[in-house]
């Protein structure tokens, strides 16, 4: 008997005209991922002469999860995340002439995120599964100096079926987002974003890292007559939480924001990924990027540590609304001669 192989294990993705009809899948995701079936089951309680009870069960609510795992951030995959979670921008703005692409993911504050549903496709040779009406719960990046950038995502979805992988689907080249590309400033909420009027010196980071959690909820409902699906009606703007942490040098920046920590002081954060060159540069970009601005407040600082002798020490934050700057925050990608993320 036949039995599954690891290495031919693959995920596809697929976005969905219609939230919760099943599409094609366009692409091939470039990570570790796996599904989690979470039907709930159960065996009522009941006196019928027979000790230990029967088999009777049944299942009134339904639904599926997918996980994807650690793996290194990509310019041209991390999108499928924001998309199914903050704001449904699939299509890049050319900026000018050159060949790069604009891809703004406004964090929403007063209405309602429009996002993406997609198809995701899973398993092995021996099986494939599909989740339809699938959206990012949460999803993190994490960057370590030296190391690449991680992204890690939690999707949800309506019941897991068995079903078929979409044929054809290629697999994308992707360029890693590297930690040791990037540019970190903090600004006070009266500046800019990317000011750097408060952080000077360019080798105060050490870590850091960004949780996006529950930014999209699903809904179940009473359904009409004829509808027998035991899922969720229809998905909601969650109780969004965005946290993080940065590891600084312990030098004299350092000790600047640990003051407006305990003043609780906002500032605004920017987080500059910089991949290789575009094929024609532009005015404002010349390189593939990824930019993560947040308003913040810190919410503590730990204990002094140290590498290799070296003292260092971690802040960590909350981001909301700031009613100075007037937004909760936006990510950024650009990409060269991608007209659309797949």
């Amino acid at each position: 008997m036949p039995s599954g192989i690891k290495q031919l294990r693959q995920i596809q993705l697929g976005k969905e005209a219609t939230a919760g009809t099943a599409t094609t899948a366009t692409t091939r995701w470039r990570g570790l991922g796996a599904f989690e079936d979470n039907r709930e089951v159960t065996f009522p309680e009941e006196y019928i002469g027979i000790i230990g009870g029967g088999d009777r069960s049944y299942i009134a609510k339904s639904s599926g999860s997918f996980k994807m795992d650690d793996t290194d951030a990509t310019f041209e995959q991390l999108p499928h995340l924001l998309i199914a979670s903050i704001a449904n921008t699939t299509a890049g703005v050319q900026q000018g002439t050159s060949s790069g692409y604009l891809y703004t993911y406004t964090i929403p504050t007063t209405t309602a995120p429009t996002i993406q549903t997609y198809t995701i496709r899973a398993g092995d040779n021996l099986q494939a599964e599909i989740m339809k009406y699938s959206f990012v719960k949460s999803f993190s990046l994490k960057a370590n100096a030296g190391e690449a950038v991680m992204m890690s995502a939690e999707w949800m979805g309506r019941s897991i079926t068995t079903g078929s992988y979409s044929t054809s689907v290629s697999v994308p080249d992707v360029e890693t987002i590297l930690s040791t590309k990037a540019t970190f400033t903090v600004d006070a909420v009266s500046g800019t974003y990317g000011g750097g009027t408060l952080i000077t010196d360019l080798n105060t980071l050490i870590a850091c890292e960004i949780n996006f959690e529950d930014t999209i909820a699903a809904k179940w409902v009473m359904r009409p007559h004829g509808d027998d699906s035991t899922s969720f009606a229809f998905h909601y703007a969650g109780n969004r939480k965005i946290s993080g942490s940065v590891t600084f040098e312990h030098n004299a920046d350092a000790t600047t924001e640990k003051e407006a920590f305990r003043n609780q002081t906002p500032r605004l954060l920017r987080f500059w990924f910089y991949g290789s060159a575009l094929t024609t540069a532009g005015v404002t970009y010349d390189k593939k990027t990824l930019i993560v601005d947040l308003p913040i407040k810190y919410e503590s600082f730990d204990s002094l540590d140290d590498i290799d002798g070296n003292s260092i020490i971690k802040a960590n934050f909350v981001s909301k609304y700031n009613a100075t700057v007037g937004d909760a925050g936006k990510v950024i990608v650009v990409l060269n001669g991608t007209t659309s993320i797949p």
